[in-house]
């Protein structure tokens, strides 16, 4: 279990070394300096058996009140994942092995790092559903701390929506990047897609709408323009243009791809295809054109970079 408080200060609950070595596991000699730990699992460096325990130095029992067992997962890529918690689940201090994830293991609490490594696309994804899920708290026993880390040049990325379509296409929507633990810690700025250690987050970008046909018919002289298409919004994988005077551009991991502009000639003009969103932010509306025949087609959603639930 969580190991229990000093009931004030000084202390008046006693800890006994079973206690400790109940929730940290028994080290060679039952020596407590042993606990002294300065692990390097993933791309996490020099962790403490937990925050507050001594490193070098001094180790005494009263470090221990309030202390729980510290686990990191590592999460080195997959697609549309949920964090994988059997063998990618390492104790720090290596004392005893990984609990299961119930109740009686979990003993009123445990630290969980979820350390992302490599690379979490949605190939495939609706617009519904994430590139990376650590579990919910069905999923986690009460009592769990959890704190999510991107190493470096890490990604979690959503599915860029598709550029609408000429004669007023719609673009698609988005999916989305990182569904997390209600109450965890994100160590990154969840608002800000490029980390400034290269690690990169983000929902897909909204693809852009695809531009009107255009038709002016004048005592039998006839004249058609046909729309362009939108752009294909950011993401893993990227958006696709929309078709349309020759097809609006493709998106790419950070940037949306750029709206086709409708075709023109002396008295028709076709709608301009919107340009797919950027970062995750929603895909543009077409816009333009005369003489329309049709509407212009609106830009999608992008979708959620982080989420709790």
């Amino acid at each position: 279990m969580t190991i229990k408080s000093s009931g004030g200060n000084p202390p008046t609950n006693p800890l006994s070394f079973t206690e400790i070595s109940n929730e940290f596991g028994l080290p060679p000699n039952k020596n407590l300096g042993a606990y002294r730990v300065d692990a390097n699992i993933g791309s996490l460096s020099e962790l403490a058996l937990d925050s507050g325990i001594p490193q070098s130095g001094q180790i005494k029992f009263s470090d221990f009140y309030s202390k729980k067992l510290n686990i990191v997962v590592k999460c080195t890529g997959g697609n549309r994942a949920t964090v994988p918690y059997g063998n990618n689940a390492v104790v720090v201090g290596g004392f005893k092995n990984k609990p299961s994830r119930n109740a009686s293991a979990w003993q009123g609490g445990k630290k969980i790092f979820i350390n992302v490594t490599g690379t979490y696309s949605s190939n495939g994804a609706s617009s519904s559903e994430f590139a990376l899920k650590t579990g919910n708290s069905s999923v986690w026993p009460s009592g769990t701390d959890m704190v999510i880390d991107l190493g470096s040049n890490s990604k979690i990325v959503g599915r860029g929506g598709n550029g609408g379509n000429a004669s007023g296409g719609d673009g698609g929507n988005g999916s989305n990047a990182l569904r997390y633990l209600s109450g965890a810690t994100l160590n990154f700025n969840k608002d800000v897609a490029t980390q400034s250690n290269g690690a990169y987050i983000s929902a897909g970008g909204g693809g852009g709408g695809g531009g009107s046909r255009a038709e002016q018919n004048d005592w039998g002289d006839r004249n058609d323009a046909e729309g362009g298409g939108g752009g294909g919004g950011n993401g893993l994988p990227a958006g696709s243009g929309g078709d349309g005077n020759g097809g609006g551009n493709d998106g790419e991991l950070t940037n949306g791809g750029g709206g086709k502009d409708g075709e023109s000639d002396s008295e028709a003009k076709g709608g301009n295809g919107g340009n797919g969103g950027s970062n995750g932010a929603d895909g543009g509306g077409a816009s333009g054109g005369s003489n329309k025949k049709e509407e212009n087609g609106d830009g999608g959603e992008g979708g959620k970079a982080t989420e709790a639930y």
